[in-house]
């Protein structure tokens, strides 16, 4: 019994004395973390090198260690690449051995030299810029402002010169095609009469930022009359057309055929004339022409002018993707003159829906 005794006593003893420097040896490792934390905010690789050099030969280095390795790599999120060096240089000052760090330091000089290659090259480009705008005469920059629009950049208020003769169309291919379901003919030859038919009509244009190439194609059969004498009514119009868009976009050269039925008589001439599209918005477009048809200049004709004219307004209904669904007014005249002075009118009124793209 009273070896016993003595020996719980001496386990008793062992622990009151062991228990305070455990609780010391932890409370030290609690602070040197700590400390590393404080270096890292402060950003002192010196401080962690110290650290490290002071607890070289504790059995917790391997720890605190691998702690101010994780530490280096968390500086990644923030890019400070420079510090993560100086961080990962404070290990290998104290341990040649560690390859972690080794890889990490490698790693982190790569991308510094990444990044400050591409940095060279800005400021290179910059450099070149800038030798360039100052190479540029007074003169030309005068050229310049009248031949481009400005635009002020919002951020730097930096004026921007925007190419004024640049097409307004994002697309280099608009178009257009339309049925008219209601197409009324009042004619007037010798009399007033008036038909119902039908027709279509539409154009395909390529643009870019000097000139505007397409064809307009319009076509139309007036079918029922009011009357009993029922004579052919029709039209049937190619007109390629031309625009030049450092004058105007939107103003058109049009030289092209037409072929009509006139209360069955036939008359066929090339055309010569003018139109313009202009978009009102992104949906609504209107247009206008008029036309000259030399033809009435040869004899068997009998006629001292022919010419025709016409306005069409399309309002957009809805969007598909790119593409418009419209709805189009529009009305036309074709106008003969006889060498007696007879006036001969075709006048067409339009309503028809179509799809057409003109961004």
């Amino acid at each position: 019994m009273k070896h016993l005794f003595l020996t719980r006593l001496a386990a008793v003893a062992a622990l009151v004395v062991i228990l305070p420097f455990a609780a010391f040896a932890q409370q030290a490792n609690v602070d040197i973390y700590d400390k590393i934390d404080d270096a890292f905010m402060t950003k002192s690789p010196e401080s962690v090198r110290i650290l490290l050099e002071s607890n070289r030969n504790s059995s917790q280095y391997p720890a605190i260690e691998e702690y101010v390795l994780k530490k280096s790599r968390g500086l990644l999120i923030s890019n400070q690449l420079e510090l993560i060096q100086d961080m990962t240089m404070a290990i290998i000052d104290n341990n040649l051995d560690c390859t972690d760090a080794v890889n990490l330091y490698i790693i982190v000089e790569r991308a510094i030299d990444k990044r400050d290659a591409s940095l060279e090259s800005e400021r290179a480009q910059a450099a070149a810029d800038a030798q360039y705008v100052a190479s540029v005469s007074e003169e030309q920059k005068e050229k310049a402002k009248k031949s481009y629009s400005s635009m002020a950049n919002e951020t730097t208020g930096e004026a921007v010169y925007l190419n004024a003769n640049a097409s307004k169309y994002y697309s280099p291919v608009t178009w257009n095609a339309m049925l008219l379901v209601g197409d009324l003919g009042i004619i007037t030859d010798n009399g007033l009469d008036m038909k119902i038919g039908l027709g279509a009509q539409g154009g395909l244009f390529f643009r870019d930022d000097r000139f505007s190439v397409g064809l307009n194609v319009y076509a139309d059969d007036l079918l029922i009359a009011f009357t009993p004498e029922n004579k052919n009514n029709g039209v049937i119009d190619l007109i390629p057309a031309i625009s030049y868009v450092p004058v105007s976009e939107d103003l058109f050269l049009r030289t092209g055929f037409s072929l009509q039925q006139n209360e069955g008589v036939s008359f066929f001439s090339p055309v010569i004339g003018i139109g313009m599209t202009h978009a009102m918005s992104a949906l609504n477009t209107a247009s206008w022409f008029v036309d000259y048809y030399p033809a009435h200049l040869a004899f068997m004709y009998n006629l001292a002018f022919c010419g025709g004219a016409g306005a069409n307004m399309s309002f957009g209904l809805s969007r598909v993707g790119s593409n418009v669904l419209s709805l189009t007014v529009g009305v036309r005249e074709n106008l003969m003159v006889t060498k007696k002075g007879d006036v001969k009118s075709r006048t067409r009124i339009n309503l028809g829906f179509g799809v057409g793209c003109n961004e």
